[in-house]
């Protein structure tokens, strides 16, 4: 064929490209990663995608295509790549796709620190290949509804709070086994707690103007974390929820990643030594951070639900617990002395600790005013002995008592117990 045939030759139609450039946070990185993977090897199925081919480049010094570079993190169920460049081809809606994942490091001199940039690149081939960016919005749809740690219970791992994935720090938790029907609460207090738990298994249908906000305030050993364990237990498998111990995480990050879940809870124990007074300095989390987050949690979007306790609510600075930024605040109180009776039911089903609770004892403990949690352990310590000793006597129980409360309770010239140990 010379050139004038050539130039009097049909012409090929040749599709124009349609591309999308958008950069990823670290989570969503990953779990699009995590759901290509699984499309590929068969562990999932879409009909409205299939993934052809999956090929990584560890870096840019070595250009070598091969199969992603992954390791399993076994707190998480969730494989990290390590490929610097990750190439995908995919099939959606019947369109031809080629993804590419980027990530760079960049170090910032002035701070000492080195972050992680992530993006990614769709380009539609095919004639037809012309929604980049609905592909976009269907992978992080479709990869957090898969995702492992949706709708269960995570915290954080003290031993990890240093490195900058927030993933690597998360461990899945077993749902506390708690039920509301093991509080001791008046009847108005365990309304509100009933209708936080609604709030969260009615979500989709309901769509609430605004996720309830709680924090529970009340002194160590009235039952806060019982509550929260309990609320937990209720919604398991209905809400990501995020456990927040300690006084060092990372809450602007950790909020940004619940934004991917919906609903999400996130729950905040000891709010006042997470963020304290705006007199006070050295707290670890700035109070200007907090609100600004808790603001823009209104601004933003309606599903992140917020639990927090705090066992002092006077310390918790005005700005930080005014309403606007709660929906309310619950001032725990001690057990009833009528429900003492229920709970040692509820603790321990053995006749000869149980025996040792007649009406005389019940109303010393009333006398006394003893928390619930001195209860507790004072149940937990009586069967210890009896497993040591093979029996228990009243003596052993006086005792025990005697020491339990002088312990707890004879301190300072106190007229009530002010500290017990019940996880709060």
């Amino acid at each position: 064929m010379n050139l004038l045939e050539l130039h009097k030759s049909p012409k090929v139609s040749t599709p124009n490209p349609t591309h999308h450039i958008d950069e990823l946070r670290s989570e969503a990185n990953t779990f699009i990663k995590n759901y290509l993977f699984s499309l590929y090897h068969g562990k999932l199925a879409h009909p409205d995608l299939q993934v052809t081919k999956m090929v990584g480049c560890i870096n840019y010094f070595h250009p070598l295509l091969k199969p992603p570079y992954v390791f399993y993190n076994e707190s998480t169920k969730l494989l990290r790549f390590d490929d610097l460049l990750l190439f995908t081809s995919v099939d959606y809606m019947g369109e031809s796709y080629e993804i590419c994942f980027k990530t760079v490091f960049i170090e910032n001199s002035r701070i000492g620190k080195v972050t992680e940039k992530n993006q990614i690149f769709l380009t539609g081939f095919s004639e037809e290949a012309l929604y980049p960016e609905m592909l976009l919005g269907f992978l992080k749809d479709e990869s957090v509804k898969t995702s492992n740690i949706r709708n269960t219970v995570v915290s954080l791992d003290p031993l990890k709070l240093s490195e900058t994935d927030l993933l690597t720090k998360l461990i899945i938790a077993d749902p506390p086994k708690v039920k509301l029907t093991d509080m001791f609460l008046p009847e108005n207090k365990m309304h509100q707690i009933e209708r936080f738990i609604y709030e969260i298994l009615n979500y989709d249908e309901s769509k609430p103007h605004q996720s309830p906000r709680f924090l529970l305030s009340g002194a160590p050993g009235t039952g806060k974390t019982q509550i929260v364990n309990a609320i937990l237990s209720e919604t398991a498998g209905k809400i990501t929820a995020v456990v927040c111990n300690g006084n060092s995480f990372p809450i602007d990050r950790i909020f940004e990643f619940c934004e991917l879940f919906g609903p999400s809870l996130i729950i905040i124990d000891d709010l006042d030594l997470v963020i304290g007074e705006r007199q006070a300095y050295g707290a670890p989390i700035s109070l200007r951070t907090f609100l600004s987050i808790m603001d823009g949690v209104l601004n933003r979007n309606n599903n992140i639900f917020i639990l927090a306790t705090t066992n002092a609510k006077h310390c918790v600075d005005a700005a930080a617990s005014r309403p606007g930024r709660w929906s309310m605040i619950l001032d725990i109180d001690e057990i009833d002395s009528r429900n003492y009776l229920q709970l040692i039911r509820r603790e321990t089903n053995d006749e000869d600790i149980l025996g040792f609770f007649d009406e005389k004892t019940l109303a010393e403990l009333k006398s006394k005013k003893v928390s619930g949690a001195l209860i507790v352990s004072l149940i937990n310590n009586l069967h210890s002995c009896k497993r040591m000793k093979g029996k228990i006597t009243k003596e052993d129980f006086s005792a025990y008592f005697e020491l339990i409360y002088n312990g707890f309770y004879k301190s300072n010239a106190e007229s009530k117990i002010k500290e017990v140990g019940f996880g709060n």
